[in-house]
């Protein structure tokens, strides 16, 4: 009798590549679920007016937003919007917690709920997919459950108003958690009513909630140069004799010379020399300018006049002297 072999490796091989694919988990999306932009804050889609009965107090802990990391951007300018992409932490201390839903206070309100009565404010609600790894699909509906655990879950979340409520230099983002106790308790993906938590303690919220995204205020500063200073000067000679009357025969000023003569060009002070002042007389006021430039010219400046005065009766001269101190600042910063 004959005897045929048969090969069994291609069979086994063709099992281990299809078994190797069918391990490999599906590729995950670039955020885990979708985002409903504007949507109410998580009061209002509970019940408006906001009373007694009605007013959220969320005490429970079951789904959390622990932090955020890997943002982008990782800046933002004060008062202005941008989207935001970030992965929460997210920590689930409870198995099957349903239609976890992820309000965002996104137009720089304090209270993550709403405001007032009427729960006013702009927030952004973030809805699980249904596809593992996490979220999963524990009740059949549409939008995205979890059970106990750690979580990384990425959102994109646009139009943030960039405001830091605490001055700590980092973006502010109220949020509140709500999930499902209950899997009969219906939730559509699209649909922000179907986030509503089964009670106003089943959720959990945040008002001072930070990501780390820089906020950038606008700064700057004012920088003028002033390149020239123009200094009037104004000279008078006094005579403070009692009984003699002097003449007046000279001016030199001990840094611009001759000031009846600067830069080759009479002055005004040309006219009292030759003048006469009586007993105690003070003779009329000349100017004269001096521009100052940089470098080299600024802080303060002094310089002395002297005035040859000569007595009208017997021709005795003196001189006599007196000085100012200005202060040159030609460079004003911020």
């Amino acid at each position: 009798m004959a005897y045929r072999t048969r090969s069994w490796f291609p069979v086994l091989l063709g099992l281990l590549v299809l078994g190797a694919f069918l391990a490999v988990p599906p590729a995950a999306s670039a955020d885990d679920g979708i985002t409903i932009d504007p949507a109410s804050c998580m009061q209002k889609v509970f019940g408006t007016p906001v009373t007694n009965a009605n007013r959220l107090n969320c005490t429970a802990n079951d789904i959390k937003l622990s932090k955020a990391t890997s943002v982008s951007p990782t800046t933002c300018v004060e008062g202005t919007t941008f989207t935001l992409t970030a992965t929460f932490e997210t920590v689930v201390t409870a198995n099957s917690r349903y239609d976890a839903g992820f309000f965002f206070r996104i137009d720089g309100g304090p209270n993550a709920r709403g405001d007032g009565s009427s729960a006013d404010g702009v927030c952004s609600l973030s809805q699980l997919n249904t596809a593992p790894p996490p979220p999963l699909n524990l009740d059949g509906d549409t939008c995205g459950d979890l059970n106990s655990g750690t979580f990384e879950l990425t959102f994109t979340i646009p139009n943030v108003f960039c405001h830091d409520s605490d001055g700590d230099g980092f973006l502010n983002l109220p949020n509140c958690t709500s999930w499902h106790s209950n899997q009969g308790t219906l939730c559509t993906q699209g649909d922000e009513n179907g986030s509503k938590p089964d009670t106003k303690s089943k959720c959990v919220c945040d008002d001072t909630f930070q990501v780390p995204v820089t906020v950038e205020s606008p700064s700057g500063a004012v920088i003028k140069t002033a390149t020239k200073a123009v200094v009037t000067y104004e000279v008078k000679v006094k005579n403070n004799s009692t009984t003699r009357t002097v003449k007046i025969n000279s001016l030199i000023d001990d840094v611009y010379g001759d000031l009846t003569l600067l830069a080759g060009a009479p002055t005004a002070c040309s006219s009292l020399i030759g003048n006469t002042l009586a007993p105690g007389a003070t003779s009329s006021a000349c100017q004269f300018a001096h521009q100052y430039n940089n470098p080299g010219t600024v802080g303060d400046k002094t310089n002395t006049v002297t005035a040859e005065l000569e007595d009208t009766g017997n021709g005795t001269k003196v001189n006599v002297t007196g000085f100012t101190t200005i202060n040159v600042n030609l460079n004003v910063g911020p």
